[in-house]
């Protein structure tokens, strides 16, 4: 079972939950626990931090309109290499191309911070909250599982982001 917290986020009504390790039955969307279930079976098939192309083809082409793929670059920062077009559509703009860094905002500066921890830790998370009212989508569900680099333990992110509307 994964560790549960919450973080209380400037501007968020709610607070910003956030599950460590999460297992299957803490996610509430299929494509997520699809993510996790494939990315586990590769962690502990190979002992180690999955690369991308071990993820099997069939789950990311089912789930890719809600992925966002970040890659690590030698900074420390993160650059979205990949937004899925569901994401773009309930942002309102595709991300592909941003770092994480740039965006603004207490919310933006919580993420790159779990992203960092994930890093650290080498595991996947989950997270859920509500964003500010005036947004058309009324909760946000991701998980968040980290990826081999080239030259290094972790090397980037595969995110599955499910928009909840109103």
């Amino acid at each position: 079972m994964g560790r549960h917290f919450d973080i209380h986020v400037d501007g968020l009504d709610e607070p910003f939950s956030v599950r460590a390790d999460p297992q299957e039955e803490d996610l509430l969307d299929l494509r997520q626990r699809r993510l996790l279930v494939a990315w586990r079976r590769v962690r502990f098939a190979r002992n180690g931090m999955p690369f991308r192309y071990e993820i099997a083809q069939k789950i990311l082409d089912e789930i890719e309109p809600y992925i966002a793929e970040l890659e690590l670059r030698d900074d420390g920062d993160l650059v979205f290499a990949r937004f899925g077009r569901v994401l773009t559509e309930a942002y309102g703009g595709d991300m592909t191309g941003r770092m994480a860094s740039a965006f603004p905002g207490p919310l933006a500066r919580s993420f790159l911070s779990l992203y960092r921890l994930a890093i650290k830790t080498r595991i996947p998370y989950s997270t859920a909250y509500k964003p500010p009212r005036e947004t058309r989508i009324d909760a946000w569900h991701h998980v968040i599982a980290p990826l081999r680099g080239a030259n290094r333990e972790v090397g980037g992110f595969l995110v599955c982001q499910v928009p909840i509307q109103r």
